[in-house]
């Protein structure tokens, strides 16, 4: 690889998402099932909505008094994404936002559109790779 590599060169292309209105129950069974540390929230246009992670399913689950979760949807516990980037921006710039903040991945979207994903494991790959 010759340059610095971009976060299309490293991201994930494919990977679960959910709809606002999916009920909780179901997405929080995607995250156990799948390993998972969180889901992008994304509407009928593919326009990302929203992030639900293990902490939301959390704080469902205690809001349900841990017994039972609540009937509920998605929307109702998501958080808005804390920052995104686009598939254009090199990994070193994205290094810098991870350093700067405790969350995990990044969603990745172009003219408004979610395209993918990047964690901070992909960056160091692609750092590895550069090196």
């Amino acid at each position: 690889m010759s340059g610095i590599p971009l976060v299309e060169d490293l991201m994930d292309h494919k990977f679960p998402t959910v709809r606002p209105d999916t009920r909780i129950e179901e997405a929080i069974d995607l995250l156990v099932d799948k390993n998972l540390i969180g889901v992008l929230v994304v509407d009928e246009a593919g326009e990302l909505r929203g992030i639900f992670s293990e902490k939301d399913s959390l704080r469902t689950l205690l809001h349900g008094s841990f017994s039972q979760l609540p009937d509920d949807i998605v929307e109702s516990y998501m958080h808005e994404p804390p920052a995104t980037v686009d598939s254009k921006m090199d990994i070193v710039r994205v290094a810098q936002i991870f350093l700067g903040n405790n969350f995990r991945r990044l969603p990745v979207v172009d003219d408004g559109q979610l395209v993918g994903q990047i964690t901070r494991r992909d960056i160091m790959r692609g750092m590895r790779e550069y090196r």
